[in-house]
């Protein structure tokens, strides 16, 4: 795959808002079906699990444990996502159905071209050489549109958010990176509440595979049955909570980390309801971007592929 390091990855992350302009306007009319797994895996899972934790009726699985726990077993239906149409998990996956819809980048991929692939809905999110943005953001809005959601406001919101997503990801990428010349991170940790927690997985993959540093994302309240141990010394983005209750926990965490030898750090507030999901992870490119440019990264994906396949 031809690469042109932060710049080509740059590039990408900014084409988000004309490539989400292209779902909105795709003359296809669809619907999602509620209550049937929701299968993908890395960015292709989180994006249905950040529905599901927004109160939508999809029931998201991991494609490699989905198919562990299911093999020889017969579904009715489900939905299967994978931007490549290649993954190799759900790809598998793809045999324990009578009839699947497919959610796909790609319209002649093997996940859209099965013989019970009853109904292809594309992303529609262009080339994607780099770390998951547009292809991310685009299943999300694929999604909320298959469940009817009006995705014209947060369309039209994206285009002027840009800038200022991109502010964000450059000062946190500063301050992870300001924390690691100062000696050894003893780690770094994105944690998320609701459906933020999906943002925080997809956040660390991004962050980890761009940068080649351990990111972990995992849920705010994870992190306090434990993880908070190992404060000292570890970088902590706190995704903005939603909920006082939430807000209040992680304030409580925030100064455990501080006064720990740690640092945290916490986003802006962005507007909620089905904004958010969309919304949240974009400053995160950024951060991943830049950080890599910080540390020198001049190339990536150079011990696999963006598009992991194995044989089964």
């Amino acid at each position: 795959m031809e690469k042109d390091g932060v710049h080509g990855m740059i590039s990408e992350i900014k084409e988000i808002p004309e490539y989400a302009e292209k779902v909105l306007t795709t003359e296809q009319v669809f619907s999602l079906p509620p209550h049937v797994p929701y299968i993908g895996i890395g960015s292709s899972y989180y994006a249905p699990l950040a529905m599901q934790l927004a109160g939508y009726p999809v029931n998201a699985y991991p494609a490699s444990e989905f198919y562990h726990v299911n093999q020889g077993k017969s579904f009715p239906h489900g939905v299967l996502i994978s931007q490549s149409g290649k993954s190799s998990e759900v790809l598998w996956c793809s045999k324990l159905f009578r009839e699947y819809i497919a959610v796909t980048n790609e319209g002649e991929s093997p996940l859209a071209m099965n013989a019970n692939c009853s109904e292809k809905l594309l992303m529609h999110a262009g080339r994607e050489e780099f770390s998951s943005s547009k292809t991310y953001v685009n299943t999300l809005l694929v999604l909320l549109r298959g469940f009817q959601s009006d995705i014209h406001p947060l369309v039209a919101f994206l285009r002027d958010y840009m800038a200022e997503a991109e502010r964000t990801g450059r000062e946190m990428a500063a301050f992870v990176h300001e924390k690691q010349t100062k000696g050894v991170l003893r780690g770094i940790f994105i944690l998320g509440a609701g459906c933020s927690t999906a943002t925080a997985l997809q956040a660390s993959l991004i962050c980890s595979e761009s940068t080649r540093m351990v990111f972990t994302g995992m849920p705010l309240a994870w992190y306090d049955h434990g993880y908070k141990e190992t404060a000292e010394g570890s970088v902590v983005l706190f995704i903005a909570p939603e909920s006082e209750t939430d807000a209040r926990r992680a304030e409580k965490i925030a100064g455990l980390v501080g006064k720990s030898g740690g640092y945290p750090y916490f986003t802006k507030p962005l507007p909620g309801g089905l904004f958010k999901p969309v919304l949240e992870i974009i400053p995160f490119n950024f951060l991943a971007v830049y950080l890599a440019e910080y540390l020198g990264r001049k190339d990536f994906f150079t011990i696999g592929s963006k598009v992991t396949e194995n044989d089964l």
